[in-house]
């Protein structure tokens, strides 16, 4: 039984090791001239959080840390990959565990990290934007994926299509799906529903709002 448990266990971390080693190598084989992956030429639409590089920071799961670095996520493919030399894009050596990205439109510096419990959609190498932080977060993953359709004249239009997910992550450190209404955080919260209800009308929080929603959920984090 021991021997089958270290098997299985043994596949899980070679199909996990082999789907990153598959996302770098997509940037390493299929870069264009330009930049561009080849895969992402004739799509419409931005398959990245920001289509232009943004200045940041990323620490791996060794700790390492770099620093003000100009860096792009790749939402599909769900990695971050940095500027190089003569604007080559590189993948990190290590397993990136978090990193901070700045956000020109909203002058404000975006948190992102890895490390969760896998989901049905997501694994532990998942990247999710760090909406509220403490005993329990509120996070927020944009999941792009390419579509594709046909015209009336048969052409094949690929696009990025995207849907936003929020999720809330508590002692088990396992994101699950939530709905930003009081009922549905609620539900995941027991035994503060009427706590958290009073709040939001004393605040007049608007909870559909993610803004409102975290400071929500910071509000919990200290009762």
């Amino acid at each position: 039984m021991k021997n089958r448990f270290n098997y299985a266990l043994a596949v899980l971390l070679f199909f996990s090791i082999n789907a990153k080693a598959q996302q770098v190598d997509f940037y390493r084989a299929e870069l264009s001239h330009d930049g561009i992956p080849a895969k992402y030429k004739d799509v419409t639409g931005s398959p990245y959080l920001f289509e232009n590089w943004a200045l940041g920071s990323a620490k791996t799961v060794d700790n390492a840390t770099k620093k003000d670095i100009e860096l792009k996520y790749d939402e599909i493919e769900d990695i971050l990959i940095m500027k190089g030399a003569e604007n080559k894009l590189m993948i990190f050596p290590a397993q990136v565990a978090e990193f901070t990205i700045n956000d020109s439109k909203t002058n404000s510096t975006r948190t992102f990290k890895s490390g969760f419990n896998a989901t049905k959609s997501t694994t532990d190498q998942s990247f999710f934007e760090v909406i509220a932080d403490g005993k329990v977060k509120l996070l927020r993953k944009n999941h792009k994926v390419i579509s594709e359709s046909k015209s009336y004249s048969g052409a094949v239009n690929r696009s990025v299509s995207d849907g936003v997910k929020y999720y809330l992550v508590t002692a088990d450190n396992t994101p699950v799906a939530v709905k930003l209404d009081v009922k549905s955080i609620g539900a995941l919260l027991p035994g503060k529903e009427t706590v958290l209800a009073e709040y939001v009308k004393a605040n007049k929080l608007n909870i559909k709002n993610h803004e409102d929603a975290a400071k929500l959920i910071a509000y919990y984090n200290t009762l």
